[in-house]
């Protein structure tokens, strides 16, 4: 949450953690600046190139992510980069139901198609 708040603080957005109010299921952030509103869904990963799975309220029924953004940082890279991803670059062809969650398939989730999601912190 952390790199999150950093990350759009930086780029000049007002940033409020919403994470546990019930009104704003499906993501932690928003962030805004001006007349723009951003929602935000932030996971931390184990390594650059992954997506960690969504949980139901971070999905909707038809397989689209709530949030606008969604937002991972990995902790354990050193280059200072992090993976801002769009809602409608994450279609319902690229994540599947697993249990109850919801796992991102590797055509999306591979270093060749992430890099174009790929920003400095």
């Amino acid at each position: 949450m952390r790199f999150a708040c950093a990350y759009f603080r930086a780029r000049w957005f007002y940033v409020e953690k919403v994470k546990d109010r019930e009104e704003h299921r499906g993501y932690d952030l928003i962030a805004h600046r001006a007349k723009e509103r951003v929602t935000i869904s932030v996971k931390a990963a184990k390594c650059r190139w992954e997506i960690p799975d969504l949980t139901p309220r971070e999905v909707t029924e038809t397989g689209r992510l709530v949030a606008d953004l969604l937002f991972i940082a990995c902790p354990r890279h050193k280059a200072g980069h992090v993976l801002v991803i769009p809602r409608d670059a994450i279609t319902p062809a690229h994540i599947t139901n697993n249990e109850g969650n919801w796992s991102v398939r590797s055509t999306l989730a591979n270093r060749y198609t992430l890099r174009s999601f790929l920003h400095p912190l």
